[in-house]
């Protein structure tokens, strides 16, 4: 969990971003059962916001979705909570 922690401001940087392309229920759901966009999008935070590439990039992926996956609802309302919602 405290990867989670850890990686909650690099996700609602995330979140607004893609707000603009898909609702929030529909973020939210993929967080609560997270698959293939939020790898790619938890890859794309941490390479870009940690400089990892290579194994190391792997490694962190893994733990990182080990730890989305392991989230409670709970904790991934608290995540949703925290990220202003886009006006249509």
């Amino acid at each position: 969990m405290e990867w989670f922690i850890l990686l909650m401001p690099l996700f609602q940087k995330w979140i607004e971003n893609c707000q603009k392309r898909r609702s929030r229920s529909k973020i939210q759901n993929g967080l609560n059962n997270p698959g293939i966009m939020e790898r790619w999008a938890l890859r794309s935070v941490i390479r870009e916001e940690l400089g990892l590439s290579g194994r190391e990039l792997r490694e962190k992926v893994r733990e990182g979705m080990t730890e989305l996956r392991s989230a409670s609802e709970d904790d991934v309302q608290e995540l949703m909570d925290g990220v202003p919602a886009i006006a249509d």
